[in-house]
């Protein structure tokens, strides 16, 4: 959802979305084909830690992406670059889960939420991947994290 309020206000704009549910990717599908958004909008069924590698488009919802492919001189593609990691990672702290609210818990799925013992698992995989997958300076990462994390990304 993120990456299509983005391509929306941004016609220029390429996404490249993950998840780790296929019933997220579906719909995330579904909608890019409902606003008309489906030429500028990938949607992968895949991990944060295999993206970047084209050839790995297999197995979170983890990220929107605004995306390019970087190309050797030799033609042959190479790991895609992004503009801007955006995401909305699973964050919230395992003693946190049990006190969300009931509809949160029932309709959410569990891997979109929990982000491990302090919430950051997936915070991490998306820092430490981030170097690799920005095209360079001036690139940056929006995330959306829990109140306590701040001082955390900071320390790490």
């Amino acid at each position: 959802a993120i990456g299509l309020a983005v391509l929306h206000r941004r016609p220029a704009a390429r996404c490249t979305a993950i998840d780790v549910g296929a019933e997220a990717v579906a719909l995330a599908g579904e909608n890019a084909r409902a606003l008309g958004l489906a030429d500028r909008y990938e949607v992968r069924l895949q991990p944060i830690q295999c993206l970047g590698f084209s050839a790995l488009a297999s197995a979170a919802s983890i990220g929107d992406s605004a995306r390019s492919r970087e190309s050797s001189s030799a033609g042959e593609e190479q790991e895609e670059r992004y503009d801007v990691l955006l995401s909305n990672p699973p964050y919230i702290p395992e003693a946190d889960m049990a006190t969300l609210e009931p509809e949160v818990e029932r309709w959410e799925d569990r891997r979109a939420l929990c982000g491990g013992a302090d919430g950051m698992d997936v915070v991490v995989a998306i820092l430490e991947r981030a170097r690799s997958l920005l095209r360079g300076p001036g690139c940056e990462v929006w995330l959306e994290v829990d109140p306590s994390h701040p001082p955390l990304i900071r320390a790490w």
